[in-house]
Parts: structure tokens; C-alpha cells; sequence
């Protein structure tokens, strides 16, 4: 846990119960009306002083990449459950779940295809253009998507589902895929899923690299949003 500097508590108090030693912490706060009456730029600064307490159960930023990105890969073992290193291993190199609807619609889609390039384009139009979007905000859902198969059967996904069907599909023609999530690039404070507001698709066509954000559905391959930070977290699987 993380308490603002700029927000010391009001007072502490320790307290022990048999082996166990608590400190107690109080903040005393009063509404003013400071969020009507303030100037933009007073607004602004709060916004930059960052949330009074922050709680997060991951260590560091990597940790936080770790879990996400097995997450967002249906089926995937937790790497931290795994006691050997040959396992770990093994579940490294885990990849999408490939059913045969996914392989047979992956070969559809990318038919007149002949560059691995444009079998991305045919990709990410279909999951972009074909596939509607929920509107619902990222990690909504507590970014546990659904499998492929069953995505590609509904017709509609979040921007999790898109990634994972992305990945999928992806998968089933030999290409790779990752997920980025964008909207927040403190580095220094609290890791947790909650600042991100966006996730982004990262592919790579052995020659060339191409963000894409199939849940715009009307941008053009390779367009993404603008994004007030200028950076993008990405999510890998990798030892600890």
C-alpha cells in the first residue's frame, strides 16, 4: 500500500492484540465544494498529485505484465503455481488454443493472402469489421476474457476478446501477436491494472512491427488513437 506524501493522515495510533502489532491510520476530510469552485488548472494539479491511497497485490511492474499477459491467454498456468523448471518451460511456450473452427475460419480469412503482411490485414479487418465491439471499459470484466471459439461463435467481444481472438487467428496461420494496454506511464508509482484505458495489438511480421486497435473497428490497418501518454505497457510471459 501506497499513501500519498502529499496526503499525510491525520493522525496514527498503534495498537498490539497478543503477537500481532497494528498501526492505525486516520484521515479527517471535509467537503468544500473544491471540485465545483476550482480552476482548471487547480483540477489539473490534483489530477497529477495521484489517488490518496493506493492498494495493489503485485510487486512490481513486471509482475503485474506476467499475470495479465496469462490472463489474456485462455488456459494458461500461472507461472508462479508451477514448481519445476521444466514446467515453466513448457508453459512458456504455450500458445493460443488452435480449434479446428478457428483454423478453418484463420484459412478463410486470409485465402487471397500472400504475405504474411497482409495475412494481418485480413485479420485485423475482419476481427475490426466483422466482429462488433462492447463497449465496456477496460478490465471491466476483470481481464478474463472467453476462449476464441466461442468469441468468433457470439459475433461480439471487449476489447479483451479481440485481442484474444486476434492472437488466435494469428496464431493459426504461424504469426504472433501480443498485447499492449496504453493510457498511463508512471513507472515509479503502484503497479495495477485499473490506470490502463485502452489495449492495443502488437504484431510482427518477421520484418515489420504494427500496432493496431481492432476495437475502433472503422480505423484503417495500422491507424491506432491518439493516446495523451506516449507510451504502452507491454504484456509478456518470462521468468521471475
Amino acid at each position: 500500500m501506497r499513501v500519498n506524501p502529499e496526503t499525510p493522515a491525520s493522525s496514527t495510533e498503534k495498537s498490539s492484540e497478543a503477537n500481532a502489532t497494528r498501526t492505525l491510520f486516520r484521515w479527517q476530510r471535509s467537503a468544500t465544494g473544491t471540485q465545483e469552485t476550482a480552476s482548471s488548472d487547480s483540477a489539473k494539479k490534483s489530477d497529477e498529485k495521484g489517488p490518496d491511497i493506493v492498494a495493489s497485490t503485485f510487486g512490481d511492474w513486471i509482475r503485474l505484465s506476467v499475470r495479465l499477459a496469462e490472463q489474456l491467454l485462455p488456459g494458461a498456468m500461472p507461472l508462479k503455481n508451477i514448481a519445476s523448471y521444466e514446467e515453466s518451460l513448457k508453459e512458456l511456450s504455450r500458445k493460443p488454443e488452435i480449434t479446428p473452427t478457428i483454423s478453418s475460419r484463420a484459412l478463410e480469412i486470409a485465402k487471397s493472402a500472400r504475405t504474411n503482411t497482409e495475412k494481418f490485414e485480413a485479420i485485423y479487418d475482419f476481427v475490426s469489421q466483422k466482429i462488433a465491439t462492447v463497449e465496456l471499459p477496460l478490465g471491466a470484466t476483470g481481464f478474463v476474457p472467453r476462449p476464441a471459439a466461442e468469441i468468433l461463435t457470439s459475433g461480439y467481444a471487449t476489447q479483451e476478446d479481440k485481442y484474444v481472438l486476434f492472437a488466435a487467428l494469428s496464431t493459426a496461420l504461424q504469426l504472433r501477436a501480443s498485447a499492449a494496454l496504453t493510457g498511463y506511464c508512471d513507472s515509479k508509482t503502484e503497479p495495477r491494472p485499473s490506470v490502463f484505458t485502452h489495449l492495443l495489438v502488437s504484431a510482427t511480421d518477421g520484418k515489420n512491427k504494427f500496432w493496431l486497435d481492432p476495437a475502433l473497428e472503422v480505423a484503417p490497418f495500422g491507424m491506432i488513437s491518439p493516446s495523451p501518454k506516449k507510451c504502452a505497457f507491454l504484456l509478456e510471459r518470462l521468468f521471475l
